[in-house]
Protein backbone atom coordinates (compact mmCIF):
# COMPACT_ATOMS: atom_id res chain seq x y z
CA UNK A 1 0.00 0.00 0.00
CA UNK A 2 1.19 3.59 -0.79
CA UNK A 3 2.88 5.51 1.99
CA UNK A 4 0.70 7.69 3.71
CA UNK A 5 2.53 11.02 3.94
CA UNK A 6 1.55 13.20 6.98
CA UNK A 7 2.18 17.06 6.97
CA UNK A 8 3.42 18.43 10.00
CA UNK A 9 0.63 21.30 11.09
CA UNK A 10 2.86 24.13 11.66
CA UNK A 11 3.17 25.57 14.95
CA UNK A 12 1.24 29.41 15.18
CA UNK A 13 4.26 31.58 15.96
CA UNK A 14 4.25 32.90 19.08
CA UNK A 15 2.96 36.68 19.80
CA UNK A 16 5.28 39.37 20.16
CA UNK A 17 5.61 40.76 23.73
CA UNK A 18 3.49 43.62 24.26
CA UNK A 19 5.17 47.08 24.57
CA UNK A 20 5.73 48.04 27.90
CA UNK A 21 3.20 51.22 28.35
CA UNK A 22 3.74 54.29 31.24
CA UNK A 23 0.53 55.34 32.79
CA UNK A 24 -1.28 58.71 32.56
CA UNK A 25 -3.67 59.41 35.32
CA UNK A 26 -6.38 62.67 35.14
CA UNK A 27 -8.59 63.22 37.32
CA UNK A 28 -11.21 65.60 36.20
CA UNK A 29 -12.92 67.83 39.57
CA UNK A 30 -14.86 70.75 37.76
CA UNK A 31 -15.34 73.31 35.61
CA UNK A 32 -16.24 77.02 36.65
CA UNK A 33 -17.52 80.06 33.82
CA UNK A 34 -18.81 77.67 31.05
CA UNK A 35 -20.59 79.50 27.99
CA UNK A 36 -24.25 78.63 28.04
CA UNK A 37 -24.57 76.58 25.13
CA UNK A 38 -28.49 76.01 24.98
CA UNK A 39 -31.09 78.58 24.57
CA UNK A 40 -33.26 76.50 27.26
CA UNK A 41 -31.60 74.33 30.12
CA UNK A 42 -28.53 74.28 31.72
CA UNK A 43 -26.01 72.35 29.95
CA UNK A 44 -25.14 68.78 29.70
CA UNK A 45 -21.35 68.43 30.95
CA UNK A 46 -18.95 65.91 29.86
CA UNK A 47 -15.19 65.63 29.36
CA UNK A 48 -12.71 64.55 26.17
CA UNK A 49 -9.55 63.35 27.22
CA UNK A 50 -7.37 62.43 24.12
CA UNK A 51 -3.47 61.52 24.24
CA UNK A 52 -0.99 59.44 21.94
CA UNK A 53 -3.67 58.50 19.68
CA UNK A 54 -6.37 57.29 22.39
CA UNK A 55 -9.66 59.62 23.39
CA UNK A 56 -11.24 58.84 26.52
CA UNK A 57 -14.88 60.95 27.24
CA UNK A 58 -16.08 61.15 30.89
CA UNK A 59 -19.14 60.44 32.22
CA UNK A 60 -22.21 63.43 31.57
CA UNK A 61 -22.83 66.22 34.36
CA UNK A 62 -26.71 66.50 33.50
CA UNK A 63 -27.46 69.95 34.15
CA UNK A 64 -24.44 70.95 35.22
CA UNK A 65 -24.92 74.39 33.49
CA UNK A 66 -21.53 76.48 33.95
CA UNK A 67 -19.79 75.16 36.73
CA UNK A 68 -20.23 70.74 36.66
CA UNK A 69 -18.80 69.03 39.45
CA UNK A 70 -17.76 65.66 38.95
CA UNK A 71 -18.53 63.14 41.97
CA UNK A 72 -19.86 65.25 44.25
CA UNK A 73 -15.89 67.62 44.09
CA UNK A 74 -13.99 64.08 44.31
CA UNK A 75 -13.59 63.91 41.10
CA UNK A 76 -13.40 61.01 38.04
CA UNK A 77 -10.39 59.47 37.39
CA UNK A 78 -9.03 58.15 33.97
CA UNK A 79 -5.92 56.22 33.35
CA UNK A 80 -4.46 56.38 29.84
CA UNK A 81 -1.77 54.02 28.79
CA UNK A 82 0.85 56.09 26.77
CA UNK A 83 4.11 54.80 24.91
CA UNK A 84 7.04 54.46 27.06
CA UNK A 85 9.50 56.96 27.15
CA UNK A 86 12.90 56.66 26.95
CA UNK A 87 15.95 58.93 27.94
CA UNK A 88 17.24 61.07 24.85
CA UNK A 89 13.86 60.75 23.39
CA UNK A 90 12.02 64.91 22.08
CA UNK A 91 9.06 64.20 21.70
CA UNK A 92 6.86 65.85 24.27
CA UNK A 93 3.62 64.49 25.29
CA UNK A 94 0.13 66.73 24.42
CA UNK A 95 -3.04 66.29 26.43
CA UNK A 96 -6.29 67.58 24.64
CA UNK A 97 -9.05 68.48 27.11
CA UNK A 98 -12.18 69.21 25.72
CA UNK A 99 -15.30 70.51 27.37
CA UNK A 100 -19.16 69.64 25.61
CA UNK A 101 -22.13 70.36 26.15
CA UNK A 102 -24.07 67.09 25.47
CA UNK A 103 -26.87 67.50 22.84
CA UNK A 104 -29.13 65.35 20.24
CA UNK A 105 -27.13 65.56 16.92
CA UNK A 106 -24.23 67.40 17.64
CA UNK A 107 -22.68 68.06 21.06
CA UNK A 108 -21.41 72.27 21.59
CA UNK A 109 -17.85 72.94 22.22
CA UNK A 110 -17.84 74.38 25.03
CA UNK A 111 -13.49 75.30 25.42
CA UNK A 112 -10.50 73.30 24.89
CA UNK A 113 -7.05 73.33 26.42
CA UNK A 114 -3.73 71.62 25.55
CA UNK A 115 -1.14 70.65 28.44
CA UNK A 116 1.84 69.71 27.02
CA UNK A 117 4.53 67.46 29.02
CA UNK A 118 8.37 67.89 27.85
CA UNK A 119 10.35 65.23 26.92
CA UNK A 120 12.70 66.12 30.19
CA UNK A 121 9.69 65.40 32.93
CA UNK A 122 8.66 62.22 30.43
CA UNK A 123 11.84 60.39 31.51
CA UNK A 124 12.51 62.05 34.93
CA UNK A 125 10.64 58.95 36.86
CA UNK A 126 7.05 59.16 38.34
CA UNK A 127 5.38 62.10 39.67
CA UNK A 128 2.12 63.75 40.32
CA UNK A 129 0.75 67.06 40.01
CA UNK A 130 -1.87 69.06 42.47
CA UNK A 131 -4.94 69.72 40.08
CA UNK A 132 -5.01 73.18 39.37
CA UNK A 133 -7.49 75.52 36.57
CA UNK A 134 -6.25 76.04 33.45
CA UNK A 135 -8.16 78.02 31.00
CA UNK A 136 -10.22 76.71 28.36
CA UNK A 137 -10.45 78.60 24.52
CA UNK A 138 -13.05 78.48 21.78
CA UNK A 139 -11.94 80.25 18.62
CA UNK A 140 -16.29 80.29 17.88
CA UNK A 141 -17.10 82.30 20.87
CA UNK A 142 -15.36 85.72 19.25
CA UNK A 143 -13.31 86.45 22.04
CA UNK A 144 -15.63 85.32 25.01
CA UNK A 145 -14.94 83.94 28.14
CA UNK A 146 -14.58 79.67 27.73
CA UNK A 147 -14.79 78.98 31.50
CA UNK A 148 -12.00 77.12 32.97
CA UNK A 149 -11.43 73.31 33.93
CA UNK A 150 -9.73 72.04 37.20
CA UNK A 151 -7.84 68.47 36.97
CA UNK A 152 -4.72 66.72 38.54
CA UNK A 153 -2.15 64.65 36.64
CA UNK A 154 0.26 61.43 37.52
CA UNK A 155 2.95 60.21 35.54
CA UNK A 156 4.30 56.26 35.64
CA UNK A 157 6.68 55.31 33.80
CA UNK A 158 6.24 52.28 31.63
CA UNK A 159 8.51 49.11 34.14
CA UNK A 160 11.51 48.33 32.81
CA UNK A 161 11.35 44.94 30.66
CA UNK A 162 13.02 41.97 32.17
CA UNK A 163 14.15 39.43 30.40
CA UNK A 164 13.77 35.29 30.38
CA UNK A 165 16.74 35.09 32.55
CA UNK A 166 15.06 37.05 35.66
CA UNK A 167 17.51 40.40 34.75
CA UNK A 168 16.34 43.58 33.15
CA UNK A 169 16.85 43.53 29.34
CA UNK A 170 20.09 44.58 27.50
CA UNK A 171 19.47 43.85 23.94
CA UNK A 172 21.94 46.28 21.87
CA UNK A 173 23.14 47.39 24.77
CA UNK A 174 26.68 46.62 24.25
CA UNK A 175 29.86 48.51 22.98
CA UNK A 176 29.06 52.41 21.81
CA UNK A 177 25.60 52.02 22.26
CA UNK A 178 26.01 52.05 26.20
CA UNK A 179 27.62 55.05 25.39
CA UNK A 180 25.05 56.68 23.31
CA UNK A 181 22.72 55.81 25.71
CA UNK A 182 24.48 57.43 28.60
CA UNK A 183 25.16 60.90 26.86
CA UNK A 184 21.21 60.41 25.76
CA UNK A 185 20.85 60.40 29.81
CA UNK A 186 23.43 63.62 30.51
CA UNK A 187 21.03 65.60 28.11
CA UNK A 188 17.71 64.30 30.39
CA UNK A 189 19.67 66.05 33.38
CA UNK A 190 20.37 68.55 31.35
CA UNK A 191 17.31 70.50 32.68
CA UNK A 192 18.52 73.90 31.72
CA UNK A 193 20.00 72.75 28.49
CA UNK A 194 22.84 74.96 29.09
CA UNK A 195 25.56 72.03 27.65
CA UNK A 196 27.07 71.57 31.35
CA UNK A 197 26.06 69.37 34.48
CA UNK A 198 27.37 69.75 37.77
CA UNK A 199 28.56 66.99 39.91
CA UNK A 200 26.27 67.87 42.77
CA UNK A 201 23.48 67.50 39.90
CA UNK A 202 24.61 64.28 38.60
CA UNK A 203 25.20 62.58 41.63
CA UNK A 204 22.15 63.41 43.12
CA UNK A 205 20.85 61.60 39.90
CA UNK A 206 23.21 58.72 40.29
CA UNK A 207 21.68 57.80 43.76
CA UNK A 208 18.01 58.11 43.22
CA UNK A 209 17.77 56.54 39.60
CA UNK A 210 17.77 53.43 39.80
CA UNK A 211 17.03 52.38 36.41
CA UNK A 212 20.22 53.96 35.84
CA UNK A 213 22.07 52.16 38.53
CA UNK A 214 21.10 48.50 37.43
CA UNK A 215 22.25 49.80 33.48
CA UNK A 216 25.65 50.64 35.15
CA UNK A 217 25.88 47.43 36.64
CA UNK A 218 24.79 45.39 33.56
CA UNK A 219 27.09 47.35 31.21
CA UNK A 220 29.86 46.42 33.65
CA UNK A 221 30.48 50.21 34.15
CA UNK A 222 30.53 51.98 38.25
CA UNK A 223 29.32 55.19 38.64
CA UNK A 224 33.05 56.76 38.11
CA UNK A 225 32.58 56.01 34.41
CA UNK A 226 30.55 58.28 34.19
CA UNK A 227 32.32 61.54 35.80
CA UNK A 228 35.56 59.92 33.91
CA UNK A 229 33.18 60.25 30.55
CA UNK A 230 32.23 64.21 31.49
CA UNK A 231 35.85 65.04 31.74
CA UNK A 232 36.60 63.04 28.72
CA UNK A 233 33.99 65.71 27.20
Amino acid sequence: SAKQQVKAEAEPEPEPEPEPQSKLTVRILECSGLPKMDRFGKNDVFVTLAVDGQTHKSSIVAGGGEAPVWADGAGEQCVLDVSARQAGDAEPLSLVVSVFDEDIGSDDLCGRYTHTLSAEKLVSGAWEEEADWYVLENDDLKGKSAGKVRFSLAWTPAPVQVSSAGEPAMEGMEGSNVDDMLRQLFVAIDADSSGTISRTELSAKLKTDNDLQQMLKDSGRSTHYIFEQLDAD
